[in-house]
């Protein structure tokens, strides 16, 4: 398995809420890719918020492997969300415009 957020809490030391590192946790992410889909494994990525163009990104770097692509989308409903939200600390806490905003948007979007 490869894990967005174990990989920035590797690279952060410690803190896999670290948005400053995720694009070095994102080219960590693809060279793990790469080397296990060249090696014909079966990966499982574990990456959340996932834009469609970078999750199209992905289903073409499985697909030139040959690899079978399965997604998995778990989208909480809003008081979830709401909820969350609340409990995080106030340097991690969105506005509420931006929660709902952001909800609406996961469920309307397509999955490819």
């Amino acid at each position: 398995m490869v894990c967005l957020d174990e990989l920035r809490r590797e690279i952060s030391g410690g803190d896999s809420g670290d948005q400053s590192v995720t694009p070095a946790a994102v080219a960590r992410q693809n060279a793990l890719l790469e080397q296990y889909l060249s090696a014909g494994a079966t990966v499982f990525l574990d990456s959340t918020k996932v834009e469609p163009r970078v999750r199209a990104e992905l289903v073409e770097r499985a697909r030139r492997h040959r690899r079978p692509i399965v997604a998995l989308r778990f989208l909480p409903d809003l008081d979830t969300c709401r909820t969350r939200n609340r409990l995080r600390s106030a340097d991690r806490r969105a506005d509420g415009g931006h929660t709902e905003g952001g909800w609406a948007r996961r469920v309307s979007m397509r999955a490819w």
